[in-house]
């Protein structure tokens, strides 16, 4: 048995080995066609390297070259992928901001408290839990040994209001995690590039090509997808027409339907 599991893992270890440099040698090729000005063979290499991994530098250089070559809507995508992976990034925060600009889109709105954020959750209900258990365990020794003084009393009010408390930054935290997970960004299909079509995409009345435009947005513009009354995202898929979904803008002042390659996700679904 032991016999076996070396071999597997020696058959194992060139396979990874390979993969590794198969990434890394994707990252690098990209960084040449870069350097050399081949922008639409860079952009190629490094969409197939983030299909492997990535990482805030191969997201920052992939958003440039978007922003170069006039493709603002994935500029602004890949830039908000980078923001996923570190929101106080202050070179990427200046980037996206600029591509905003040049996109005619409104300013950044002020970032979230960092204690609020999504990435915080996991650790608000961590503290949490042990918050609750080390003082309901301090709280029934206490009662036990009928040390009921007045200090006891206001340690069970305080443990109380600091689980009340808790459970608020769970549920604000909560709250803007979901909505990283339900963010996109409008950007125009491939072919609409190609042809040089309006940077405008069409939010429509119903989840048809036919169907008359409710309103319009610009490309690189933040849009949420829009949940059920049972928490699923609101998604059509027609005979011939592909996948829709249902989506506004976060001041929720415009909803329509959208055809999925018509947005981008923040956070890959």
């Amino acid at each position: 048995m032991k016999i076996l599991f070396l071999k597997f893992a020696l058959f194992l270890y060139p396979v990874s080995l390979i993969c590794s440099e198969s990434k890394e040698q994707l990252f690098y090729d990209a960084v040449r066609m870069e350097a050399t000005d081949e922008i639409a063979q860079a952009i190629t290499l490094y969409e197939k390297a983030s299909q492997e991994a990535v990482s805030i530098k191969m997201l920052g250089n992939l958003a440039n070259l978007y922003y170069k070559s006039g493709d603002y809507g994935r500029s602004i995508l890949n830039y908000r992928k980078a923001l996923v992976l570190d929101e106080n990034n202050r070179d990427i925060l200046s980037s996206l901001a600029y591509v905003r600009k040049v996109a005619e889109l409104p300013p950044l709105k002020a970032p979230d408290i960092g204690y609020l954020t999504g990435e915080t959750n996991n650790s608000w209900k961590i503290i949490l839990a042990t918050f609750f258990w080390i003082g309901l365990l301090i709280i029934t020794y206490l009662f036990f040994i009928r040390n009921l003084k007045k200090h006891t009393f206001f340690f069970l009010g305080g443990w109380i209001v600091g689980n009340l408390i808790l459970a608020f930054l769970i549920n604000t935290s909560g709250k803007n995690k979901r909505l990283t997970e339900l963010e996109v960004i409008a950007i125009k299909p491939k072919l609409s590039i190609e042809t040089n079509a309006s940077n405008t995409i069409q939010l429509r009345r119903f989840a048809a090509a036919s169907s008359n435009a409710n309103t319009k947005v610009k490309e690189g513009q933040s849009l949420l997808i829009e949940e059920s009354s049972i928490g699923r995202i609101n998604a059509h898929t027609g005979q011939n027409s592909g996948k829709w979904l249902l989506v506004r803008t976060p001041d929720a002042r415009k909803k329509g339907w959208v055809m999925a390659d018509e947005v981008g996700w923040v956070i890959d679904n």
